[in-house]
């Protein structure tokens, strides 16, 4: 492709370089395989018009609402501190948690490195998320982002009793509906190959809310890769039925499970402000030895 040709195609990829941007983990495969397409680099797709980066990042919102963002945003409300396990070297919430006390926890020490890279948590502890080092009611809100279908079903479950004795007041668990295989792991991180699947009959009577999220399941394929092709079309009509599945999750890629936690008493590591949490750091939250 030319320059000219690339020129005249730049508020494409503007646009979709903003719309996905924005967006989760699957966006972001979604838009290198359409600049493979375009034969582009990403690197050579800078966006070079402020007001062209402004208006598009505000209409894109205005037509797609993020159902996960919304919702993992309404239930941090009354959180101080957050921790995610598995958090790999993204985390799909990093807008909303600047200003709590946040930890992340992975076993992978590429992915970990990467994420202290950007700085998007407090503090970051080398961990199996199998064994959390933490101690009870030691966080406000616990989550994990497509995690526990990469342990095995007894790992999984167990993971989940112990997040929700970590959490004084949320646990949040974002999975695939379903099995799904993995091929390419990120990073070339080996703990990231499926091994297990969640289903929404599983968390019934459990205490958990379930929301539909990343449309319809049908329309994603191999680690939520569009289906329809071209990917760019494909990826608007998968967005397209958020709205239908939100509520309607037994028909969606992905799970967004939430449950409120029974009011705790605050353990003696528990703090009251993130300024408080930063100063005391680690030692007030793990397990005693």
């Amino acid at each position: 492709m030319g320059k000219r040709d690339f020129e005249d195609k730049l508020p494409l990829v503007s646009f979709i370089t903003l719309a996905l941007k924005i967006k989760d983990v699957t966006s972001a495969i979604a838009l290198r395989e359409l600049l493979h397409i375009l034969r582009i680099e990403s690197s050579e797709a800078p966006l070079r018009r402020p007001w062209l980066e402004f208006w598009l990042k505000t209409s894109y919102r205005k037509v797609f609402f993020d159902y996960l963002i919304e919702t993992v945003k309404h239930e941090l409300k009354g959180c101080r501190s957050f921790l995610e396990l598995g958090c790999g070297s993204s985390s799909p919430v990093v807008g909303l948690i600047r200003t709590l006390y946040t930890v992340g926890v992975d076993l992978h020490l590429p992915s970990l490195r990467k994420n202290k890279g950007k700085g998007y948590f407090d503090d970051y502890i080398l961990a199996d998320i199998r064994h959390p080092p933490f101690s009870p009611c030691s966080f406000d809100c616990v989550a994990s982002f497509d995690v526990i279908e990469h342990l095995t079903k007894p790992e999984g479950k167990r993971l989940i009793k112990d997040m929700e004795t970590i959490s004084r007041k949320k646990v949040i668990l974002l999975t695939p509906n379903g099995f799904g295989p993995k091929h390419n792991p990120e990073d070339d991180n080996p703990l990231q190959a499926h091994r297990s699947c969640c289903t929404v009959n599983e968390f019934l009577g459990s205490g958990y809310v379930i929301f539909g999220i990343n449309g319809i399941r049908a329309l994603r394929g191999e680690q939520g890769w569009p289906v329809i092709r071209p990917v760019l079309i494909g990826y608007l009509i998968s967005k397209l039925t958020d709205r239908f599945v939100y509520r309607s999750p037994h028909r969606a890629t992905e799970l967004l499970c939430v449950k409120s936690i029974k009011l705790k008493a605050p353990s003696k590591f528990a703090h009251t402000t993130r300024q408080e949490y930063c100063e005391n750091r680690l030692h007030n939250i793990l397990k005693e030895k």
